[in-house]
C-alpha cells in the first residue's frame, strides 16, 4: 500500500512539473514575437504641398537681380562673356570697340542701341554685321569709319575689347533701356556732319550727339 501511495504521489508530481513546464512554455512561445520581432519605424504624417504651376515655380525660386548702375550690370556680366565671339554680336562688338571704347559705359551701350535700331528700320541691312560693314567697300563711305579706314578691324586691347563684347550682349538682349532714344545716327562733339540739320536731334550721351530721322 504504501509503494503503491509512493508510486501515486510520484505521478501528481511528475503531472504537476508537467503542467508547470507547459505554461512556462505556453508563455515563453507567446512572448517569443516580442522578443525576435523588430522595430517597426516611426511613421510620421506628412502633409504633401500644393504642385505650383510652372510660373509661380519660377518667379519664387530664381533670384534676378535688378541694377540701378549700367555699370554694375556690365561688370557682373563680364565674368560669363566669352570672349571669343563671331556673328552678328562680333560685329556689333567691333563697333562698340572701334567707335566708343574712348567712351564711358553709357556712350558705348548707346552706340550699340543705334546699330540696332538701324537693324530695325527698313532703309537699312537687316543684320548687324550688313548695318555695320554697310559700304566698306567704298573708301570713306562707309556707315561707320572703321570699317573701311584700311586698317585691321581685330580688337588689340584686351579690357576694352572685353568691356565691347559684355555691352555687345546686353543690348543685343535688351537687358537696358534704349539710351540712344531711338536713334539712327551719332556724331561727336568735334564735327558738324551736314546732314544734322535734317534730322531730328535726340539726345547727347558722352562725347556723342544722335539723332532720328523722322521724316520716313
Amino acid at each position: 500500500m504504501r509503494h503503491q501511495l509512493f508510486a501515486l504521489n510520484e505521478v501528481f508530481e511528475m503531472r504537476f512539473v508537467a503542467k508547470k513546464i507547459q505554461h512556462h512554455i505556453k508563455w515563453a512561445v507567446l512572448a517569443l514575437p516580442l522578443m525576435v520581432a523588430p522595430k517597426l519605424a516611426v511613421v510620421e504624417e506628412t502633409v504633401e504641398e500644393p504642385i505650383l504651376p510652372l510660373e509661380v515655380v519660377m518667379e519664387d525660386s530664381i533670384d534676378v537681380p535688378e541694377f540701378n548702375r549700367l555699370e554694375d550690370l556690365v561688370f557682373a556680366s563680364m565674368p560669363e562673356m566669352d570672349m571669343k565671339v563671331a556673328g552678328d554680336e562680333r560685329c556689333l562688338a567691333q563697333a562698340i570697340y572701334f567707335e566708343a571704347r574712348s567712351e564711358n559705359l553709357e556712350g558705348q551701350l548707346a552706340v550699340a542701341q543705334v546699330v540696332l535700331n538701324r537693324v530695325d528700320d527698313r532703309r537699312y541691312p537687316p543684320s548687324i554685321c550688313g548695318v555695320v560693314f554697310q559700304n566698306d567697300h567704298l573708301p570713306f563711305r562707309c556707315q561707320f569709319s572703321f570699317a573701311c579706314d584700311g586698317r585691321s578691324d581685330n580688337p588689340h586691347n584686351k579690357q576694352a575689347w572685353a568691356i565691347a563684347r559684355t555691352i555687345a550682349n546686353i543690348a543685343l538682349n535688351g537687358h537696358w533701356t534704349d539710351l540712344s532714344d531711338a536713334s539712327t545716327h551719332y556724331h561727336t562733339v568735334e564735327v558738324a556732319p551736314y546732314w544734322m540739320s535734317k534730322l531730328d536731334r535726340r539726345v547727347k550721351v558722352g562725347r556723342h550727339i544722335f539723332y532720328r530721322d523722322s521724316s520716313f
